[in-house]
């Protein structure tokens, strides 16, 4: 369900989980499902596929719990602000497609959210789309491609393996500082709210750019009406191809 049974005004902290949007609220709340965490509590949400509304702020925020997070904050009928990790192919796979040269930040656009089951884990998605009209209780619109993906990486630097406590894993730190230059450079000057608190200055990274994209992020054409995020059973696009995949 929607969040029009909300109030109008104030701040709505968004998180992830399994494919879902959540929002916290009360075990009364009509909608509210109840999961446990991974600290054992039981915790009530609501939850969505869809949020949008008009990108106004990125930056970074450290968590004593979650340490570095990204804030994305979407204003509609209130602010809305969704907390990712900072690295990721979440982030990373967000943010491909916000550096779209040629998508319009200055209209509403909405952020999708699903995942998919593979080798045993939960692989959450993040996809974006413009040209929105609204259809019913959603929106339609033109999914936005990204500008670098699994099979087409571009500049990104590679993942690089590490040993901590005697245990191989893959580390990105190097790819998301490259992410983070390229999102205060092109994506931060378009937002009407150039908060950029923790993000770095000075940056000479080029605009990165995909085979064939230069027309993906085409201009809005009709603006669409204020809505909260969307019920969770909208569809969502298959993510699962390798040319839709950011890695």
């Amino acid at each position: 369900m929607a969040l029009e049974n909300r109030p109008g005004g104030g701040v709505t902290y968004v998180n992830t989980f399994n494919g879902h949007f959540t929002v916290k609220c009360k075990e009364n709340e009509p909608g509210a499902v109840s999961r446990t965490n991974k600290n054992g509590k039981t915790v009530w949400e609501l939850t969505f596929t869809h949020l949008t509304g008009i990108l106004t702020e990125i930056k970074k925020r450290e968590s004593e719990e979650f340490g570095w997070q990204w804030e994305i904050k979407i204003v509609d009928d209130r602010d809305y602000i969704i907390q990712i990790p900072y690295g990721g192919g979440m982030p990373a796979g967000l943010f491909a497609r916000l550096l779209q040269k040629d998508l319009d930040l200055s209209k509403p656009i909405q952020i999708g959210i699903t995942s998919n089951e593979k080798d045993g884990k939960t692989r959450t998605y993040f996809f974006v789309k413009t040209d929105l009209v609204q259809a019913g209780d959603h929106h339609n619109g033109t999914l936005v491609k990204p500008v670098w993906n699994k099979e087409n990486p571009g500049n990104l630097p590679d993942l690089v393996k590490i040993k901590v406590k005697g245990k191989e894993q893959w580390d990105d730190s190097e790819r998301m500082e490259y992410i983070e230059k390229l999102v205060i450079k092109h994506v931060v000057p378009k937002l009407k709210n150039l908060g950029t608190s923790s993000l770095v200055d000075d940056i000479d990274e080029p605009a990165p750019s995909a085979n064939n994209a230069s027309n993906f992020g085409a201009k809005s054409q009709q603006k669409a009406p204020k809505n909260a995020p969307a019920p969770a059973n909208d569809a969502a696009p298959d993510l699962t191809k390798d040319d839709e995949l950011p890695f």
